[in-house]
């Protein structure tokens, strides 16, 4: 008797001169009499649990390697890209890939105790990667002195190498942003504490699997930190219930696309990448180099019909757009992240970073909805110069077209 697995001879056991001579994983195995068998087939009747189990395995293997489409019923090309990502890719990646961004993450529930104080409360900053968090916080904190949080205080640590949970009844986090500064303190009265998280899918030069979430995997990476115990990296999903407001901040898009590329310049930087800088100098000419490169690197898995026929056809559609993916990163992710501002509940702020330099109204207006108090002068707003200009006006149009296509109606 043998098990076919994707056409090897894999023998279990032969019967000889009533004698059984065993095979295990395709070694051969001798009786007690030292009699030994060859790794040929053997015909014989076949156990009914073995010829099942044999059934089963070849109809599991036909379907995932051959009808995946049909498995996982996804929609056809008519559809728009979000129909995709919201019943397709995002399925087919926890099943086929394991790609769920909470799958071995620790999940809290504490909840804020009977007995704690009601206030102050989270307003979750919500903010795609380069969009003007840093000065958002720094804002609050020089002009209210007052705290601000993060979920990621892996990079917010005390003289012990810990992060600081923004409450005590929750070590998951919230986290305190720079625990050692004494001059923020926690505000008094009906507040809210200002707390940075970039969500998920924001990667810079990732596979279209690390980007494509559905709506509840979007909401948990809002949820999710990073930090340190003894300088030793945890992370966690905190309870959605500690989210009572939120902040969505947006840039325009070409700015914050040509701003992650000048992120990407400065950790080459860091490493001492001379050859990448030379290759991809600060300037016009440096970016559409690197989004060329950006375009090509993935070109094949962007254009995988395991994620659905729609999704390959924005990417071919769409091809000549620089740094393409980023592009379309940024609209899902604004897409996902005005959702997730009714989801989480509570009151909700929409924050356009160029507004910050029309005049201070807009720093009002967002010290006003935590409930804080304007003590100090505020952060002066330095607008860095726009990119516009590293486009092609047909470039602009087909982001403005990308933009339509795949986002909603209301996000739009």
């Amino acid at each position: 008797i043998q098990l076919v697995k994707f056409g090897h001879n894999i023998p279990l056991y032969q019967k000889k001169n009533g004698e059984i001579s065993i095979m295990a994983f395709g070694r051969k195995r001798q009786n007690d009499k030292g009699t030994s068998f060859r790794k040929t087939f053997v015909r014989g009747a076949i156990n009914p649990m073995t010829l099942f189990l044999l059934i089963a395995a070849l109809v599991v293997y036909w379907y995932v390697i051959f009808d995946v489409n049909n498995v996982y019923n996804f929609p056809r090309a008519s559809e728009r890209l979000k129909n995709y990502i919201i019943k397709g890719a995002g399925q087919w990646m926890k099943e086929a890939h394991g790609d769920n961004n909470s799958k071995s993450v620790q999940r809290y529930s504490y909840k804020r105790p009977v007995n704690a104080d009601l206030w102050p409360k989270v307003a979750l900053l919500l903010s795609f990667p380069n969009s003007g968090t840093s000065y958002t916080g720094k804002l609050v904190r020089r002009a209210t002195l007052t705290i601000t949080a993060t979920n990621y205080g892996y990079n917010n640590l005390d003289e012990k190498g810990n992060s600081i949970p923004l409450f005590d009844w929750s070590p998951g986090g919230p986290f305190i942003t720079n625990p050692e500064n004494a001059r923020n303190r926690y505000p008094q009265g009906r507040s809210y504490i200002l707390t940075k998280s970039h969500c998920g899918g924001t990667c810079f030069g990732c596979p279209p699997k690390k980007y494509l979430l559905t709506e509840e995997e979007f909401i948990d990476s809002c949820l999710e930190s990073s930090y340190k115990e003894r300088f030793v990296k945890n992370k966690a999903i905190y309870d959605q219930s500690i989210i009572a407001r939120t902040v969505h901040l947006i840039r325009n898009p070409f700015d914050n696309v040509v701003s992650r590329f000048h992120l990407k310049r400065n950790q080459m930087i860091g490493r001492a990448e001379y050859d990448w800088l030379d290759s991809y100098p600060d300037n016009k000419t440096g970016f559409r180099g690197f989004c060329t490169y950006l375009n090509k690197k993935f070109e094949s898995q962007e254009r995988d019909t395991s994620f659905g026929k729609g999704v390959r056809e924005i990417f071919t559609r769409y091809q000549t757009i620089p740094c393409l993916s980023d592009f379309v990163r940024y609209f899902l992710w604004h897409n996902h992240a005005l959702k997730a501002t009714k989801t989480l509940g509570g009151k909700s702020m929409i924050l356009y970073y160029e507004d910050y330099g029309i005049n201070q109204k807009t720093a009002y207006d967002l010290v006003n909805f935590l409930h804080l108090n304007i003590t100090h002068r505020l952060e002066e707003f330095r607008a860095g110069s726009g990119y516009l200009d590293h486009f092609e006006p047909d470039e602009i149009e087909s982001v403005r077209l990308l933009g339509k296509e795949i986002t909603d109606e209301g996000t739009w």
